[in-house]
């Protein structure tokens, strides 16, 4: 009795051992190749383990990462437009885009997944970038031009970053789906 418990016990031990080699493994692999290395391997292993570690999996969680940061700025940028109205023209277009990306485009980009149509997936997820592009220069040129009034601002203007660069990672992992 106590050698088969045993014997169960170093099995389980070994296939989670193998099991998170196998993670670890994918991860590397796959940031290895991504153009933002630590930002990949970082919201890899952060992200959720319900997905399987497939690129569809990978895709996945950084995809449900940048919606995260999406939905963060969003409530940042109605934030600082309540309390400094002098800057709601140059955020209202970035505060527009980024409630599409978390309603809208990030939506969709996961059902065009789950439904094996990676294509229409790397669609979404491009143009989503580019907007996430154009409101990174948004962000930090409002953040530079409204520096007396927007202490702090720097770390909105660094999400909007990530979320670009995170973007970029989804496109590298969902490139591998074509």
């Amino acid at each position: 009795m106590m050698k088969s418990l045993g014997s169960l016990l170093s099995i389980f031990l070994l296939s989670m051992i193998i099991s998170v080699s196998a993670q670890t493994y994918l991860i590397t692999e796959t940031c290895n190749a991504s153009t933002y290395n630590k930002l990949c391997v970082s919201t890899l292993e952060l992200g959720p383990q319900k997905f399987k570690l497939t690129p569809k999996g990978l895709s996945l969680v950084v995809i449900n990462s940048v919606k995260a940061k999406a939905t963060s700025i969003v409530k940042d940028i109605g934030s600082i437009i309540a309390l400094i109205p002098l800057v709601e023209e140059p955020l209202s277009q970035c505060f527009e885009f980024y409630n599409e990306v978390v309603n809208d485009y990030i939506p969709k980009g996961v059902e065009a997944l789950e439904n094996d149509d990676p294509k229409t997936a790397i669609e979404i997820i491009s143009k989503t970038a580019a907007g996430a592009y154009e409101c990174e220069k948004i962000l930090i040129s409002t953040g530079e031009k409204f520096a007396d009034l927007l202490r702090g601002w720097k770390g909105i203007g660094g999400s909007g970053k990530n979320v670009y660069r995170l973007l970029v990672i989804a496109l590298e992992i969902l490139s591998k789906l074509v």
